[in-house]
């Protein structure tokens, strides 16, 4: 079967949103719970890494089951083929390497099927078999080089506890400058309430695509702030767009909500949906977006467009908190979000419950407060252990539902 004729089967899929998101609901609490245990995502040697679990779609819905059965070499890939154009073009290419590595612990068959690297992102597939109906942990943590990282973007699986699971489909998507084609992967599960460690020694082949570069070293203004595109590139499985803000601004820029990449008047590349920019727009090596798209179409009149950036005056992004008091010391100075104050936990409440702010809190004696946060109706929810911190708290906003006013269109080249 060819691949474009399965691409397009897989268009035609229909896919239950209310299960959908009913799913991520369950898993919203099991995240709650893994994180007494689990540390968020995390960055280490330039590198991120999001996990996203597949169970629960194949799970319910056969026509996706039906799809897999004729393409087993993409059982991984196959949700994220359907929202990732970027992916999608780079498979319609073969640009991908088959693996096909399997280790077995307690009869538990962990296999590497396919992995596709372009020097700025990898996908790796994986698939764990369990027919003796062990109990399984459906969380699973990730080491590069002996490296740890776990997900801040999942679908996690229904359940919310361990499980005999027959099967789970996963997807490890990596970004940053500093991956490799020889590393070592290492897939942590727990089995029967013990951890069990799969390694696989990986070591890659394929011929790396050169990246297009569309935009270096450019100056941007809006409404009055300035930011500079510091490099725009294109690769097969991602685009990259690296910017940072001026240190003259008046105001701090937190984030950048909407940006897409145009050739002329049609959309050709859009924010990835999972992880969608890493690091600081305010740091010297500012922050980078990933877009999705088809990398081998060549544009003829690319331009990218900038929107809904999230921005506050300087020393307004601070808040300070007393929980044991019930007190808000410090806040932005606007009606924009309100907060409710318990000895255990802060909950910051936006007027549009589309846009949650994110912070990361610090006690009085500069110790981070665990980052167990969660969403909840646009609510972002942030339990405190009163015992564990020394009030008052302290942190700045990461985002805040504050904008510049209008958007930025940026002509490229290619």
């Amino acid at each position: 079967m060819k691949k474009r004729y399965v691409f397009k089967k897989l268009d035609e899929i229909a896919v239950p949103k209310d299960q959908v998101n009913k799913q991520i609901e369950q898993g919203k609490k099991q995240y709650q719970k893994q994180q007494k245990r689990r540390k968020r995502m995390k960055w280490s040697g330039g590198v991120a890494v999001v996990v996203l679990l597949f169970l629960a779609l194949i799970r319910f819905n056969p026509s996706v089951a039906d799809a897999l059965s004729k393409i087993p070499v993409f059982a991984g890939f196959v949700e994220l083929i359907k929202h990732d154009e970027s992916l999608r073009t780079a498979l319609e290419h073969e640009y991908v390497e088959k693996i096909d590595y399997t280790i077995t612990k307690k009869d538990v068959k962990m296999t590497i099927q396919q992995i596709s690297f372009d020097g700025a992102k990898m996908v790796i597939s994986y698939r764990l078999t369990n027919p003796n109906k062990h109990l399984i942990n459906q969380w699973v943590d990730t080491a590069i080089d002996e490296e740890e990282y776990t997900s801040e973007s999942s679908m996690s699986p229904t359940v919310e506890k361990p499980s005999p699971v027959k099967r789970l489909d996963g997807v490890i998507q990596l970004y940053g400058a500093e991956l490799k084609r020889d590393f070592t992967l290492d897939l942590t599960v727990e089995i029967d309430g013990k951890d069990e460690k799969f390694r696989f020694p990986i070591h890659l082949t394929k011929k790396l695509l050169e990246p297009k570069i569309l935009a270096k070293q450019q100056m941007i203004e809006l409404d009055g702030q300035k930011m500079e595109l510091l490099q725009v590139s294109r690769y097969p499985l991602t685009t990259l767009v690296t910017i940072r803000a001026a240190a003259s601004n008046t105001k701090n820029i937190l984030m950048i909500e909407e940006m897409m990449l145009y050739d002329g008047k049609k959309k050709v590349a859009t924010l990835h949906k999972g992880l969608r920019s890493t690091g600081s727009l305010q740091d010297k090596e500012g922050s980078t977006y990933y877009l999705q798209g088809d990398y081998f179409k060549s544009l003829k009149e690319p331009r990218l467009v900038l929107s809904s950036i999230q921005a506050l005056e300087k020393g307004e992004e601070k808040l300070i908190v007393n929980l044991k008091k019930k007190q808000v010391i410090k806040k932005p100075n606007n009606t924009l979000v309100t907060y409710e104050l318990k000895e255990d936990e802060l909950r910051i409440i936006p007027k549009n419950e589309q846009h949650t702010p994110q912070i990361q809190l610090y006690d009085a004696n500069g110790k981070e407060v665990d980052d167990t946060s969660y969403r909840e109706n646009g609510v972002n929810i942030i339990p405190v252990n009163p015992k564990k911190y020394k009030q008052p708290l302290t942190g700045d906003f990461v985002m805040y539902p504050a904008y510049l006013k209008g958007e930025v269109q940026v002509p490229l080249k290619e």
